[in-house]
């Protein structure tokens, strides 16, 4: 009996290539897709619909620091087609996860696209229980991001950035030990960032800081990336949705 988790009869190498932008990017939207593709907008509106009247990927809106905004995710079927069936940030747990971490989602996307200075982008990977949120790789280096909200303080931001180096060397892929090009911050408010100079200061790394502020939209510290070394990873742990629900009229799966 065909499981949910096989592939629809007729999914083309067309549709693998266009579900590989969307393995790395669960809840990424049609503008994030644009953005870390390089492919326009209206092009990635067509093919989410199509692939959505075909059950490989589903959607929902969602927003918090930014408006409402149609959100992707792979489903078992989508997922089986790029050849990954097993844990990823798409399953239903992992996507509870990242509904607590929002407005992550929200800049994240949009702030790896804008990196340039180390080649074209190749992927994203969210992390967990750690000091890092998320890397995201290029073709000649790679970065590691941060969100740091209303409630973080400064000395919350620098015990951070000083169990970097352990969290580092914990998901280290031999045999380099890694480090990335730019530390790349998202922060809540004007305030926020000042914070986040301020830990950065403690260990000599705003020059390596670069910081996104939500409130205004604007860059600033760190313009340019340095060489990264290394990389890491981090296997997805499975864990309950938590206190989760789907939306009514939506299955568990598909919310």
């Amino acid at each position: 009996m065909k499981t949910l988790s096989e592939p629809p009869a007729g999914a083309s190498e067309g549709d693998r290539r266009r579900l590989d932008w969307l393995v790395d990017a669960p809840l990424a939207t049609a503008r994030d897709l644009s953005s870390l593709s390089g492919i326009g907008r209206s092009f990635w509106y067509a093919q989410l619909g199509d692939l959505r009247s075909r059950g490989l990927v589903d959607s929902a809106a969602l927003g918090r620091s930014r408006p409402l905004s149609m959100r992707w995710f792979m489903t078992g079927s989508g997922l089986s087609v790029v050849g990954m069936p097993g844990s990823t940030w798409h399953e239903e747990f992992a996507r509870c996860r990242l509904l607590e971490r929002l407005p992550s989602v929200e800049w994240f996307y949009q702030v790896a696209s804008q990196v340039r200075d180390l080649g074209a982008f190749q992927s994203f990977h969210w992390l967990d229980h750690g000091s890092i949120d998320a890397v995201a790789r290029y073709r000649y280096g790679w970065i590691a991001l941060f969100w740091s909200g209303a409630f973080q303080s400064e000395t919350a931001i620098a015990n951070r950035l000083g169990r970097l180096a352990l969290d580092l060397r914990e998901m280290s892929v031999p045999p380099e030990p890694p480090w990335p090009g730019l530390l790349a911050f998202v922060v809540s408010d004007q305030w926020q960032r000042e914070l986040v100079y301020r830990a950065a200061r403690r260990y000599r790394l705003e020059d390596q800081v670069g910081v996104w502020c939500a409130r205004d939209g604007t860059r600033s510290g760190a313009r340019n990336s340095r060489a990264s070394r290394g990389w890491v990873s981090q296997p997805l742990q499975h864990r309950s949705t938590g206190g989760w629900r789907p939306p009514p009229g939506r299955s568990a799966g598909g919310w």
